[in-house]
């Protein structure tokens, strides 16, 4: 009767551990640019790319809400190009795109964003960009 009740737990936390395994490793992001990316250094920094080569950077630690044009040059570099004349915030440059991040330098920094969703994530503030 013990084995049993034994054998049972086991299976049962055996069953719970493949459970957890299936859902955490079920959520694949692909290695394309468009979609949400976070600032490692910064929560509440991050940088939206998408299908129309836009992109939108939602800094509310500065609010500062942006729009620029992405252009991809080869496999893994891409031109970010700033929107707006006003360039203190975010020069035009290159990135380099891989394992799914790249750094940029935004208000005179380096910083590292890492991609978070394949969906393009829009904020409010994004979206009055949008309507422009």
């Amino acid at each position: 009767m013990l084995k049993n009740k034994k054998m049972i737990l086991i299976l049962f936390f055996i069953g719970i551990s493949l459970i957890y395994y299936t859902i955490v490793h079920s959520v694949n992001i692909s290695n394309r640019l468009i979609g949400t990316y976070q600032c490692e250094e910064s929560i509440r920094l991050s940088m939206i790319f998408d299908s129309d080569h836009s992109f939108y950077i939602s800094d509310y630690e500065n609010n500062v809400f942006k729009k620029g044009t992405v252009e991809k040059q080869t496999e893994h570099i891409y031109f970010l190009s700033n929107d707006e004349r006003e360039e203190n915030y975010l020069q035009n440059q290159s990135i380099t795109y891989q394992k799914m991040s790249f750094e940029v330098i935004i208000n005179q920094k380096k910083l590292k964003f890492k991609k978070i969703s394949d969906v393009p994530i829009f904020t409010p503030e994004i979206e009055i960009l949008l309507e422009k």
